[in-house]
């Protein structure tokens, strides 16, 4: 017998969220704090809720608001000597979520076989 898979649910939207990936795992928050300050001088009136370290080198930093993000996405910040690029974390979830829909279909399809 086959086991039923639960369909997986979309990501919950987080609208005010930026995200970003680094090559290595030696970026700590105070690093990432630091980074985004230096950004946050440039386009006054934008502020830092949270940072969040997600696995695998990834994370997720929640500003004040939309608006906010809104100005930040696109830009660049410079960790350890490379520039990662922040672009907006729904953006990045839903890309994950529907690549996750496709590769869990074509492993359905081949589980039907």
């Amino acid at each position: 017998m086959k086991k039923s898979r639960k369909p997986c649910q979309p990501p919950t939207p987080v609208p005010e969220a930026l995200y970003f990936e680094t090559e290595s795992g030696s970026v700590d928050h105070l690093t990432v704090m630091s980074e985004m300050k230096k950004l946050m001088k440039m386009f006054r009136g934008t502020s830092v809720e949270s940072v969040q370290y997600v696995p695998h080198n990834k994370w997720k930093v929640v500003m004040d608001s939309v608006e906010s993000r809104n100005r930040l996405s696109g830009s660049t910040i410079v960790l350890n000597g490379a520039g990662v690029c922040l672009r907006r974390y729904d953006d990045v979830a839903n890309l994950e979520f529907k690549k996750y829909l496709r590769s869990h279909g074509y492993i359905s399809m081949l589980d039907q076989t």
